[in-house]
């Protein structure tokens, strides 16, 4: 009965405190909420050659080689070119980091088993401990990183019913493949 008054403002404050989280989760849910795709048939090859052109200064700036190997007969893919551009950008990007000076990134398209785009960068890999966390909101490796990047790609690649992995053990290469 002492405590009681100490007792009653400190779940208070707790009360408040979840109840302000949740605000803030509920707000960032927000942020990372992808629209609904709208499929027209678009040209993967072109796609890639867009995000290889506007990501080719940071490139150079970095020192990685950017290289693409189009499979001429993949056919248009019903897809929404702006989300999956800027996926694939995210990830050619997070690529390029990776790669570091001297390193490469290739992407690579096939248009065997119904079609495929894969980003292979000669990076370290991806340490064990890293690897289940990749697409967790607001995980990050990078010290300016925010945790959205590879959580918006598999947002807007499960949207379009594309099938992914991502898998590259310690000392790399690191692979990213979409099945269309």
């Amino acid at each position: 009965e002492g405590d009681r008054a100490d007792f009653v403002e400190a779940l208070a404050v707790s009360r408040g405190r979840i109840e302000r989280l949740t605000a803030f989760m509920r707000a960032l849910a927000e942020v990372v909420r992808v629209p609904e795709p709208r499929l027209a048939p678009s040209d993967p090859n072109a796609l890639a050659r867009s995000v290889l052109l506007l990501l080719g200064p940071l490139a150079e700036k970095a020192g990685v080689t950017l290289a693409l190997e189009a499979d001429p007969v993949l056919p248009p893919v019903p897809l929404d070119a702006a989300l999956f551009e800027q996926a694939l950008f995210n990830v050619v990007k997070n690529g390029v980091e990776a790669a570091g000076a001297g390193g490469r990134v290739l992407v690579r398209t096939t248009a065997a088993q119904r079609g495929a785009l894969e980003v292979v960068d000669s990076g370290p890999g991806i340490p064990p401990e890293v690897a289940s966390e990749l697409f967790t909101p607001f995980f990050t490796t990078k010290p300016d990183g925010q945790g959205v990047g590879l959580t918006f790609v598999r947002e807007v690649l499960s949207s379009h019913g594309f099938a992914f992995s991502l898998a590259g053990g310690p000392g790399g290469p690191t692979r990213f493949e979409i099945r269309f």
